[in-house]
């Protein structure tokens, strides 16, 4: 098996690529990759190791699934407490964390990789920063069903959030966007690049679906003394 190398990577310095060029390095490492494949994948084209939704049991998805797991449960915490409903708690939670795993899905098209940092740090603003815009829609949904039905608190809420998730949003989007083209380094762009895949789905989740599964569990999550009966 022969290792290649990569010396464009601005991740490697040039000691530790003329280490890992010696030739009996080489085959230890070559021979460390054949035995532990396909649970290991190791890329040093970047200069960091990668995951890819491909390799199922590699070791490195238990650790993902342990961070996502104290995420999510911390932010359900969180927003439960705010909103004293367990109901509305998952729906916001679950519409976030759709957006972080259309990211995953759309980055392993083709076969190809997502950096794990970049899967952090995707699902922290996303779960920290976007959340808000389903927490802003909701808040104004359970307000206007104190007043009116369902499909007017609907109206009403588009209304009084649509300016603040779409100001707050694309900026989420287009900038990124406009980095992934413009940074040099593979490393930032791909996790500029992630965060915008990442925003655009949350935000397209919170715009599109979230709305229909409000008034679809409308008697669960608002208190009936708290809505108008249609």
């Amino acid at each position: 098996m022969e290792l290649r190398l990569s010396t464009k990577s601005k991740m490697v310095s040039p000691p530790i690529l003329t280490l890992l060029k010696t030739p009996l390095l080489s085959e230890m490492i070559a021979a460390i990759a054949m035995v532990a494949r396909p649970k290991i994948m190791v890329d040093f084209r970047r200069g960091l190791p990668m995951v890819s939704e491909s390799h199922a049991d590699r070791p490195s998805n238990k650790e993902m699934l342990l961070v996502t797991l104290l995420t999510i449960a911390a932010i359900f915490f969180i927003v439960a407490l705010t909103f004293r409903s367990l109901i509305l708690s998952a729906i916001l939670v679950m519409t976030v964390m759709s957006g972080v795993f259309v990211n995953v899905v759309v980055s392993g098209f083709g076969g190809g990789s997502i950096l794990y940092i970049a899967y952090l740090i995707v699902q922290s603003i996303l779960m920290g920063a976007a959340i808000d815009y389903g927490i802003l829609f909701a808040n104004y949904y359970r307000e206007n069903r104190a007043v009116v039905g369902v499909e007017e608190s609907l109206k009403r809420s588009y209304k009084c959030s649509i300016h603040t998730i779409l100001t707050s949003g694309l900026i989420l989007i287009l900038v990124p966007a406009i980095m992934t083209i413009l940074v040099s380094d593979p490393t930032i762009s791909d996790i500029v690049k992630s965060i915008s895949i990442g925003a655009s789905a949350t935000v397209t989740l919170i715009l599109f679906v979230l709305p229909g599964v409000l008034a679809l569990c409308d008697k669960v999550i608002v208190r009936k003394r708290n809505r108008v009966d249609e």
